[in-house]
Order: C-alpha cells, then sequence, then structure tokens
C-alpha cells in the first residue's frame, strides 16, 4: 500500500473506517491517520452513500496511498458498514474507526501492544473530545469522553434480567487525571475506535445488523464476555473525537437517518429482545430521549441563528414537529429501499 505498507509480510493489523453521523470531517480523519499511524498497516475504507466530491477524493486518495475503497450508494448503518468491511479483512487484528476520529502518535502499536501482552479480543483506547480533533498532539486534549467502563447483566427485584452500563472518567479533563489512568481488563468498549481480532470477531457473526443506531457497542462488549473473550483499556493510546463539529447541508439526510426515532426504537427493541431484558427506566429514558441529538444539534441552533440568539420556544415547538414528520419520512424511503436491494454485506 506504498506509504501504508499493506504488502510487508508483518503487516497484521487493518484500519477499517466506516461512516458515523456525517461526512464533513471525513477528510481531516483520513489525513490524520495517515499522518500519525507508523507503518505497516493495511486501510479498508467503506464509503456509503457520501457527496460527490468527497467520492472523488477518496478514489484519489485510494489510487495515491494504495487502499482498498468497498463503495455503496445507499446509506448503511455503522454496524452494516462494519460487516462489509470485516468481510474483506485478511490481518490479525482489525481496528474499526469511525470517520469523524483524529488519532495521535503512537495510538497504532500500542493497541496491539495491549492486545499481545494480555491476549486481549477487543482493546479500546482513551478516546477524548476537543473541538478540533486533528490538531496536532502539542494542542491540549480537552476532556475525556471514554476511558474504560463496564456493563453487566443482572437479576431485577422481580427476578426479571436487568441491563446497566458505565463509561468511566466521561467528561473529566485528560490532563488532570492522564497518570491516574492505567491499563486494565474491561466490560464495555466505545465504537469510536477500538481493535478487535478478526476471527473472535468473526466467530461471533460479526456485528449484529439488527442494531441500527444505538447499543451496538454494549452488544459486541456482551458477545465477546459471553463467549470467554475479554476486553482491556490502553491508556496510552489516544484518539479523539469532535463532539461539537457542525453539521453541513449535505451531512443531515444521513445524520436524520442514523439517529432517526425508528432506528432508534428499533434497535432497542431488538436489544432488549437478544439480551431477554425487563422494560425498565434503562430503555424508558432512552425511548423518551431519542429525538433529543437531532433537537440539540439542528432544531435549537437554527431557532438561535433565526432569532438572533434570543430563542422562541414557541418557533422550536413548530420545528419539532415538521422536522418529525421529515424524520419519519427518510426512515420509511430508507425501510422501501432496503426492502428492493440486495444485502449489503461483502467486500467488493
Amino acid at each position: 500500500m506504498g506509504s501504508t505498507g499493506s504488502s510487508t509480510p508483518d503487516g497484521r493489523v487493518t484500519i477499517v473506517v466506516v461512516p458515523r453521523e456525517r461526512f464533513s470531517s471525513a477528510r481531516e480523519s483520513l489525513e490524520s491517520v495517515f499522518e500519525n499511524t507508523q507503518p505497516p498497516f493495511e486501510l479498508v475504507y467503506v464509503d456509503a452513500g457520501s457527496p460527490r466530491s468527497l467520492r472523488r477524493w477518496l478514489r484519489s486518495q485510494a489510487a495515491e496511498h494504495g487502499f482498498r475503497l468497498l463503495e455503496r450508494d445507499g446509506y448503511l448503518s455503522p454496524n452494516q458498514a462494519r460487516n462489509v468491511g470485516l468481510d474483506a479483512v485478511t490481518t490479525e487484528f482489525a481496528v474499526f474507526i469511525d470517520n469523524d476520529v483524529g488519532v495521535r502518535a503512537g495510538w497504532l502499536e500500542r493497541l496491539v501492544d495491549c492486545a499481545d501482552s494480555t491476549g486481549a479480543t477487543v482493546v479500546g483506547p482513551v478516546i477524548c473530545e476537543a473541538q478540533d480533533p486533528y490538531l496536532a498532539a502539542e494542542h491540549p486534549v480537552d476532556t475525556i469522553h471514554f476511558a474504560g467502563g463496564r456493563a453487566t447483566i443482572s437479576r431485577g427485584s422481580d427476578d426479571s434480567q436487568v441491563i446497566r452500563d458505565e463509561i468511566y472518567r466521561q467528561h473529566e479533563e485528560m490532563e488532570a487525571v492522564r497518570g491516574e489512568l492505567a491499563r486494565e481488563q474491561m466490560s464495555l468498549t466505545e465504537f469510536h475506535c477500538f481493535l478487535a481480532r478478526s476471527e473472535r470477531i468473526r466467530a461471533l457473526g460479526g456485528f449484529d445488523e439488527g442494531l441500527l443506531s444505538t447499543r451496538e457497542h454494549v452488544d459486541l462488549s456482551l458477545s465477546v464476555a459471553e463467549h470467554g473473550g475479554t476486553l482491556w483499556f490502553e491508556p496510552d493510546a489516544v484518539v479523539v473525537w469532535s463532539a461539537t463539529a457542525g453539521l453541513r447541508f449535505s451531512d443531515l439526510p444521513y445524520y436524520m437517518l442514523r439517529w432517526s426515532d425508528d432506528w432508534g426504537r428499533a434497535s432497542l427493541e431488538h436489544f432488549r429482545r437478544k439480551w431477554n431484558l425487563a422494560y425498565d427506566q434503562y430503555f424508558e429514558r432512552r425511548i423518551a430521549s431519542l429525538s433529543e441529538r437531532r433537537q440539540s444539534r439542528l432544531i435549537i441552533p437554527l431557532v438561535r441563528r433565526i432569532t438572533f440568539g434570543h430563542g422562541s420556544p414557541r418557533l422550536e415547538g413548530l420545528l419539532k414537529r415538521i422536522e418529525s414528520r421529515v424524520n419519519k419520512h427518510l426512515s420509511d424511503r430508507y425501510s422501501r429501499q432496503q426492502s428492493q436491494a440486495t444485502p449489503v454485506s461483502g467486500a467488493a
């Protein structure tokens, strides 16, 4: 693969890039991978429904760097895209990373070292949030998004099964707690970025495509543990995600579908049935908040812009009702298209 060294015999890792919720940070994210990752590694890029200008750029980058570009015309859920990428992996390890994540120097070597030292099935890095995740390492990282976690299923008071999950150190200042972070076994990973043993993920049947937009990371974590695998946290591997990045107009159709009420509701119900879980406050809260992400990123900023920062509850309520109808139309149209399409799994 030229600079990435995919043809080198000691290449053990394939980086699989998948869309998360938008496309406007894809260039900076991929450039960050090339600038801050030491070869050898292979790279598989799953491009599903991106704007034409980005697709042209990705084709030029694939020709220049020699990575494998798997193109799909329509949108895919993240787990669908991960399965497309997994089908193309031939190396011992696969690193799945979203297309809006920047990486810091040494991240990949440290993930592999942790897997080698511990025998881990899955290794998660520190995932931070920063205003600009693609700045060089000497710029300060704002806060921690993920520094390990746990997920457990237990018996409730009425003998039903309940789930609880927790992410450690979330929203704490990275510089303040860096010295306290240690390599440790965990029971929950995050999906912005993680390393996995390819064959162990295949043995699980790949990624569950019934989970369209939520609980994917919890599901994989539980599945790995159920099949005798282990998950580890590696504090010396750092990647950075911008939770506050602005959306471009070309991002909106995928963003609204990705976080649609229909996708969220279907994912939660599938997850609940799969793990035989009670419908408790865990699910009630998530069902009740399905539209909050769209409202906070789309409706509220638009209202503030229209009202010159003053806000308007009446206008906000009107736009929420309009957006809800548009959102339903988008998810219904996608469902009709999917029912007529061929399966997405398999490398092209």
